[in-house]
Formats: C-alpha cells, structure tokens, sequence
C-alpha cells in the first residue's frame, strides 16, 4: 500500500513500541512513507519487554524517522522517549471505546465475569454462580472449553456489553481490565507481564479492596486533557 499511497501523517496504535515491530512488514510500509515525507503518529505507544535492548532500538528507530508526535500508554514509555520525540503522557487508546459505544443499562448486573485466558482459572471461581465466561482467544479455543458459561464470538460488541453490565469482573486479561474501568465495572486483575503498567498511567484510579475503579468524571477530564495537548503539539 505505502507504494501508491501520499499523505501527511500515519498513524499507529497500541503496543508497537516493541523488537517485533521493527522487524515487521508494517515497519518497512512505515519507512516507505516516512522517505515520501509522510509523518508518523503513534497513539498509546506500549511496549513489551520494557528491557534496555527494546528501549534503544525504538529510541534509535524514532531518532531516524522523527515521529511528530507519541502519545503514551504507561508512564514507563513516556519516561523513555520524552526526550527523543514530542511526548504526549496518555493513556490506552481502548479507553475511548467509551464515547462510539455505550451499551451500559442493557441488561442489569445479575452476573459477575470470570476471564482467564492467560492463566488457568483460579480454584476459588470452580462454583461460582451466574458468572459469563468471556473467551478472547478465539484460534485457541477448542471445543473441549466449551461449557454453558463460555461466551465467544467475532464482534467486539459482545465482549464490550458483557463488561459494560457486569458486576465485578476477576480477570488476567490487561484490556479486558481496561474496558471494565472505562464503564466503570468493579474489576480485579491478576498480574502477568509487564503491560499491566497502562492501568496506573491513569489519574485517581481508585483500589477498593484489590478491586480497581476510576471515577467517570475523572476519566473524561484525563482524555479531554490529552486532546487538547495532542492538538497542540500537531
């Protein structure tokens, strides 16, 4: 595509601050671009390792192709590269799912989530009642997970209405967490990796009894501020 293609800017999202990115196809459509004059963007910039070989390759990437702008998804990413490029310290790009698709008051919270796709499921959830059991990993799904509590499907928008009318959710899934704060849905994660991070860029998150919450009110000033200061720098 980048052979036929002008324009003044593009734009990536989410978490390719990352070796694999650089050694990706999507990285030479970049490069391509970049020679034409065409400015990147990246928008909530995570990454994975978080380790010095990771962070000096991206620094070295970035000092090569001047992105005219990053807005960050943890305060670790913004720590990095605020020196290299114009740094916008943000939050997770999923956090705006908010304002194209609200589905919260479709059904009422009789039922709790319980999503673990990364780790076995804890013994403590074996008989809980009324939960939904949301799959994220669809090519790994196999018919032998299947129960009456497993929920799986191609759209989003299911996996967003289950979190927008639950309860409370227990998961080890980072964006499964993140949608929950963003409707405001009591949630508690368990740790794994590094990407956890993107929870504690946001202002006033709130911990109430290991469960996570932050205010809506809140949210909307944080996402409001990095609009503005977005524009500023572009």
């Amino acid at each position: 595509m980048s052979d036929y293609l002008n324009a003044d800017y593009v734009i990536l999202p989410g978490m390719v601050g990352t070796i694999d990115f650089l050694n990706a196809p999507s990285r030479k459509m970049v490069d391509k671009l970049v020679e034409k004059g065409c400015r990147p963007v990246f928008l909530g910039l995570g990454g994975e390792k978080y380790d010095e070989n990771e962070v000096e390759a991206l620094k070295r990437y970035f000092e090569l192709i001047k992105p005219a702008l990053i807005t960050t998804r943890d305060d670790e990413i913004y720590k990095y590269y605020k020196d290299v490029v114009p740094c916008v310290k943000a939050i997770d790009c999923a956090f705006w799912t908010v304002d194209k698709f609200d589905p919260r008051g479709f059904v009422d919270h009789v039922y709790d989530v319980v999503t673990f796709n990364r780790m076995p499921e804890p013994e403590c959830f074996k008989d809980y009642k009324n939960v939904v059991r949301p799959w994220h990993m669809q090519y790994q799904f196999r018919k032998e997970y299947s129960s009456e509590t497993i929920m799986i499907s191609d759209t989003p928008y299911d996996y967003l209405t289950v979190y927008a009318n639950a309860n409370r959710v227990y998961t080890d899934l980072v964006h499964a967490t993140i949608i929950s704060l963003m409707y405001g849905t009591l949630v508690k994660y368990w740790e794994n990796g590094n990407r956890y991070k993107a929870f504690y860029a946001l202002d006033d998150l709130k911990n109430y009894n290991d469960f996570l919450y932050v205010p809506e009110e809140s949210l909307r000033m944080q996402k409001n501020r990095i609009i503005q200061e977005v524009k500023r720098i572009l």
